[in-house]
């Protein structure tokens, strides 16, 4: 039973953080409204979609103008993720998860939390996915597709799917320390 909802923006008309994209002329028209939707990362069958070239894609690779931070990913971001605050990374990087495992994936732990706007997501974490069935994908390029069996109530964060943030708290609690434990659970009350 998949009961979605939407969760109300929190920090921009998307919900998520703001990131600056490179100044392209490839990203005009839906590909930029993507590309600023998903805080700067594309997938390679969007950009297909959207009538660009490989050899276009190939060229802003090798001058480093797009990065590629896994396979079927695109970074279009202005600035390097580690240049970014922490609140950005964290959220960018759960939407590399969700991009990477496909459209059926679903934001789980730490990265459901990040989705959903809870403070105190550690920087590094890892991006956490899981697909329908808790079927079996291998982890890649540090992106874990967990085997959680998500919830009846799958929720939309600005567009993504992503477990409830109870489920992602249950989820997220025992793989970290008590104090940032606490402080999600804290941030979490305290956003409702």
């Amino acid at each position: 039973m998949d009961t979605t909802r939407s969760i109300a923006p929190r920090a921009t008309s998307t919900g998520l953080p703001q990131v600056g994209l490179v100044a392209d002329p490839l990203l005009s028209g839906g590909l930029l409204l993507l590309a600023t939707r998903q805080l700067g990362l594309l997938t390679t069958a969007q950009v297909r979609a959207h009538e660009v070239t490989s050899s276009a894609v190939r060229h802003r690779l090798a001058t480093g103008r797009w990065r590629r931070p896994t396979r079927g990913v695109l970074d279009a971001g202005a600035r390097l993720p580690r240049d970014l605050p922490p609140s950005h990374r964290v959220a960018r990087s759960a939407v590399l998860g969700i991009l990477a495992f496909g459209p059926t994936s679903i934001a789980v732990g730490l990265s459901a939390l990040a989705l959903q706007g809870v403070w105190g997501v550690p920087p590094g974490s890892a991006p956490q996915v899981a697909l329908p069935g808790a079927s079996a994908r291998l982890d890649r390029d540090d992106i874990r597709c967990r085997r959680f069996h998500p919830s009846d109530e799958i929720i939309r964060v600005s567009g993504f799917a992503s477990v409830s943030a109870l489920d992602a708290l249950a989820q997220s609690l025992p793989e970290v320390d008590p104090r940032t434990a606490l402080g999600l659970v804290d941030s979490a009350l305290h956003r409702g």
